[in-house]
């Protein structure tokens, strides 16, 4: 019974660490979504996202906001969109602690379609 519940307990802590996959089209959706730290005034659908780049381990390289923006990119790409208004990018400071990362950069903005 132990061993079940110790299994069970990495499963769910491996499975916060996944970041998902991007499939080959919407990597290069991605390159072509406009980003702009504007607010912009849109009539359709609209979706807030966020992105991170985080150091978990003493091997990991510093976090980097151009990883964090792409990772951005890319969800707004695999939701639909191909912009993203008021775009920020900031450090996450001591919060990072609290995603299990040393340090950490947050990317956020608002997914439209132009």
């Amino acid at each position: 019974m132990r061993k079940m519940i110790a299994f069970s307990l990495v499963g769910i802590v491996l499975s916060g660490c996944q970041t998902g996959t991007v499939s080959y089209e919407t990597a290069i959706l991605a390159d072509s979504v406009y980003v702009t730290n504007e607010v912009v005034a849109t009539n359709g659908p609209t979706i807030e996202l966020s992105a991170t780049d985080c150091k978990r381990v003493i091997e990991d390289d510093a976090p980097a906001a151009g990883l964090a923006l792409n990772r951005l990119k890319s969800k707004a790409a695999q939701s639909g969109f191909n912009s993203i208004h008021s775009v920020t990018v900031q450090s996450a400071g001591g919060a990072a602690l609290l995603a299990n990362c040393w340090s950490q950069i947050i990317a956020s903005g608002i997914a439209y379609n132009r």
